[in-house]
């Protein structure tokens, strides 16, 4: 022990040793009290899903399906086959039908999202998922006395100090298909609190920048997607549309993570669903920069110097070490270079957020646990708790509270602002 906190020491962690110590009884809190199911919600879901993946499968064999050059003798023809879990198959199939891909991924598909097969075929691929991944497994976890999930989370699993989660995963359930969340709720009687963090990296990054016009945006409660659209797109502010906010909303996030025009053209059709070429999002990257110099200057010295020391850091100390890029190729190497650079822009973004978190439920288990509530959630920049139904909006205050206290420790130019949801089920406004 005395060696370590030597090491401790040396390094300059003791803020963040104290952060994570504090934060233990809040992760032995998260396991212990589980997220209640639904069972008859999940088992209507599971239907729901189930059909839709048939006919969604119907539909595309239909489409799709090629046919044996031997003829039966009468006159119909044998089919192949089609296995559209396969993505040289499907490939395969999909070119014969007159379309341009070399692969078959989410990334790759996007230039085609509005044409129908592709629908359809997004609409395959997400319930052959939540079969696979999510309806199948959950109910060997589902508690039968409780009829509660207790997921593991691990404190530390990922590198910038944000938590993993598994068995199950409730860090990773389904976004696209909304009614899924429904099957998490909380128990007669009681309400769930849901609270997250409002575009807390983008504020991290503008505190971090110190750059004016992102801090006047937040201070004057402007809509920063909006304001970036209007400046990129030459309109007034009240004319943006909602494309256009949508394009600066997929800019403001993707060069927080170093992206570039490639990149961000991938981003824009999968987020937008619009066609953008390599040129427009360079405009769009130069666009973002001359609109704010200060957050350009920040993540050009942040990926520099992250090279240079191969090392990168949060305002509370939170470090990670880079080994030294190597390759047998110079190429091999830059490519490296350019993925320590990418991290080291996102490092003390992302990093602080896991670290406010942290903050905030090592206090929040001291003032709730005590009155019974339940920490039952934890996802990257949100909390979710379960308590008594008439004590709802007196926790739903200290909660809102705690996490801001947690924020305004590191944010003394910008707001902290936690949005918080009451709902019978795991959802938010």
């Amino acid at each position: 022990m005395k060696q370590q906190q030597a090491k401790i020491k040396l390094l300059g962690l003791e803020n963040i040793i104290d952060i994570e110590m504090k934060c233990v009884p809040s992760v032995v809190w998260l396991e212990l009290s589980g997220f209640h199911m639904d069972i008859d919600k999940f088992e209507e879901i599971k239907i729901l899903i189930q059909n839709k993946y048939q006919e969604s499968e119907k539909w595309l064999q239909n489409e799709l399906l090629t046919y044996d050059k031997q003829q039966k003798l009468d006159g119909t023809f044998v089919s192949n086959g089609l296995n559209l879990s396969s993505p040289e198959q499907l490939k395969t199939a999909l070119q014969k039908k007159g379309y341009d891909l070399d692969k078959t991924d989410k990334n790759s598909r996007a230039k085609y999202a509005s044409d129908p097969i592709f629908e359809i075929l997004a609409d395959f691929k997400e319930a052959n998922t939540l079969l696979k991944m999510f309806i199948k497994p959950l109910p060997d976890f589902i508690h039968s006395g409780t009829q509660r999930v207790y997921p593991n989370f691990w404190q530390y699993g990922a590198k910038q100090g944000r938590f993993s989660c598994g068995k199950p995963n409730l860090q990773q359930q389904p976004s696209r298909f909304k009614e899924w969340r429904s099957i998490f709720t909380a128990e007669q009687g009681n309400k769930l609190i849901v609270a997250d963090y409002n575009q807390i990296e983008l504020i991290i990054l503008g505190q971090l920048a110190k750059d004016e016009k992102y801090i006047e945006a937040y201070r004057t409660a402007q809509d920063l997607h909006r304001r970036t659209a209007a400046t990129m797109f030459n309109v007034p502010v009240d004319q943006v549309t909602k494309l256009q906010r949508n394009v600066a909303k997929s800019v403001n996030f993707g060069l927080n993570y170093g992206m570039g025009k490639t990149r961000l053209k991938g981003k824009l059709k999968l987020d937008t669903g619009q066609d953008f070429t390599e040129e427009e999002a360079a405009k769009f990257i130069q666009d973002f920069r001359e609109l704010y110099p200060e957050v350009n200057t920040y993540l050009k010295k942040a990926s520099r110097e992250g090279l240079k020391k191969l090392k990168a850091s949060t305002l509370t100390g939170r470090l990670f070490l880079f080994d030294p890029p190597q390759g047998d190729t110079e190429d091999e190497k830059q490519e490296q270079e350019g993925l320590i650079m990418r991290e080291c822009k996102n490092f003390p973004i992302s990093g602080l957020c896991a670290d406010m978190l942290k903050i905030a439920m090592g206090n929040l288990f001291l003032i709730l646990e005590p009155r019974g509530v339940k920490l039952v959630n934890c996802v990257h920049d949100e909390l979710v708790f379960e308590c008594k139904a008439e004590e709802a909006e007196e926790i739903s205050q200290i909660v809102k509270a705690e996490m801001e206290k947690a924020g305004n420790l590191f944010l003394n130019d910008l707001p902290c602002v936690v949005d918080v949801t009451i709902a019978n089920y795991w959802k938010k406004e």
